[in-house]
């Protein structure tokens, strides 16, 4: 047994040596992670340049700035590390501020020799231990292009139907709120966790206009940037703090807000049933459509609109206004119940507005024609009759199916009091497979122009804005 221990002592001791160099080798954790320039020779630009540099195994990459790559194979062993077989490839010209920052980045990881991860902090060095170039490890939780979603600013809750998005980048933040967006530009220290911020440029409204509400929370928001002196990261959660303060919260996942979804299905066809506590007459009901981020409605004669935003329980109506003829009482009374609502609720078939105290203000019934109801197939597109398209239209849920050719198309569409309405994001699609010896006469898109619909008997028309028809359907009969 003496003899056996003995010579199992030196294969012990061997492998025991070879896992010590094996764990020597690998060094500190540089693989699967991404850093990003922030120092390199003293030059400025280094820090916004957003020049990312990656390690796979015996592999690396660097590249950024729009126009170039660095990458090839390695040698790392401990603290030792050779970049110098990276090799330049460009994928553009680069500017020449941008072509000195390359030169530098190309020059550095030839004299690279040595490394250090100190911190979240990665740093190139020399044989003398000069420190060449520094990096930054990304987080993907505070820099990056996965925004943060904004839950209360000011000690107050945050607008749900307008979600402020906040993104950091090495030049600064971008804000977006969904009908404007914004730039601030921040300093942010991540081995310090402090935030400097400069002045807030606006760069571009998405729409015509927006809720005072979310023009007030944008001022509000660079106001909390400007006081903010440092940031924290807690458990998903990032915090802007001015001292002990805390001025704004973020969350990197989805916030815990109710579902956004407002209308049944696919309708968007609102007929109101009780304004006010009081019931709406059943042969004089206003109706309200909801589209995309326009309201408009009628009662009798008379035709009003608004511009509306939805998500997440709340609800904000602006800018409603009736026409010049409109006299009809209940018409105000509507307007002001819609301009006064802060929530919703989906119940069944049902949509309930409520003001911000939880009183009920209208309560409105889905409804699309049930002259519409049926199955639709398609026999005109854009003025011609297309043999290799066969579209169907299903009434009331509003899908759309077929097929093109040896390809497929779906997607939903809704209708009501005359209007035709796709749900965001929800155009026509279709597989886009080559057909072999056949050339599609069928230009799909064009449905996406229709904007009113004309019911005649069995045959229901498509409009563009102009009045031109786009399609055509006749009403299938149904199976016995």
């Amino acid at each position: 047994m003496a003899h056996v221990h003995t010579l199992l002592l030196p294969i012990l001791l061997a492998l025991t040596a070879s896992a010590q160099i094996a764990r020597a080798q690998d060094g500190p954790a540089l693989d699967h992670q991404g850093w990003t320039l922030i120092e390199i020779g003293g030059h400025p630009g280094a820090r916004d340049s957003q020049i990312g540099l990656k390690f796979e195994g015996a592999k690396a990459r660097a590249a950024g700035l729009f126009c170039f790559e660095l990458a090839g194979p390695i040698e790392r062993s401990q603290d030792i590390l050779n970049l110098a077989q990276l090799k330049l490839r460009y994928w553009a010209t680069c500017r020449l501020e941008r072509q000195v920052l390359v030169d530098a980045l190309q020059e550095a990881f030839r004299r690279t020799e040595r490394y250090a991860v100190v911190g979240r902090e990665l740093r190139l060095m020399s044989a003398s231990s000069d420190v060449l170039a520094r990096f930054v490890r990304d987080t993907n939780q505070l820099f990056g292009s996965r925004p943060w979603t904004m839950t209360e600013i000011d000690g107050q809750p945050a607008i749900r139907h307008s979600p402020t998005k906040l993104t950091f980048r090495r030049s600064g933040a971008h804000a977006d709120d969904g009908c404007q967006y914004w730039d601030l530009y921040v300093d942010v220290s991540e081995q310090e966790r402090a935030v400097r911020v400069g002045e807030r440029k606006l760069l571009m409204k998405h729409a015509t206009s927006c809720p005072p509400a979310v023009v007030a929370q944008a001022a509000k928001l660079a106001d909390a940037m400007a006081k903010a002196d440092r940031y924290e990261q807690v458990a998903g959660e990032l915090r802007l703090m001015a001292g002990a303060e805390v001025v704004a919260r973020f969350t990197a996942a989805a916030p815990a807000w109710p579902a956004s979804d407002l209308a049944v299905g696919d309708a968007t066809f609102w007929t109101v049933v009780e304004i006010a506590g009081q019931v709406a007459p059943a042969d004089d009901r206003p109706t309200l459509n909801l589209v995309v981020q326009q309201a408009t409605g009628r009662a009798r004669s008379c035709a009003y609109s608004a511009d509306v935003r939805h998500g997440h329980g709340e609800i904000v109506f602006w800018n409603l206004a009736a026409s010049e003829s409109c006299g009809d009482a209940g018409v105000g009374v509507l307007l002001a119940a819609l301009a006064e609502a802060t929530r919703y609720e989906v119940q069944g078939s049902a949509l309930v507005l409520y003001s911000t105290d939880g009183v009920v203000l209208t309560r409105l019934e889905a409804g699309t024609s049930h002259e519409l109801t049926g199955t639709w197939r398609l026999i005109e597109l854009a003025g011609e009759r297309p043999s290799s398209v066969n579209m169907v239209l299903t009434l009331p849920d509003g899908r759309i199916r077929g097929t093109v050719d040896c390809n497929s198309l779906s997607g939903r569409i809704r209708l009501g009091d005359g209007m035709v309405a796709f749900p965001a994001g929800g155009r026509v699609m279709m597989t886009l497979l080559r057909c072999p010896g056949r050339a599609s006469n069928a230009n799909i898109g064009t449905l996406s122009q229709a904007k009113r619909y004309v019911l005649s008997g069995d045959r229901l028309s498509f409009l563009d804005e102009r009045g031109a028809v786009v399609a055509r359907f006749d009403r299938q009969a149904s199976r016995p």
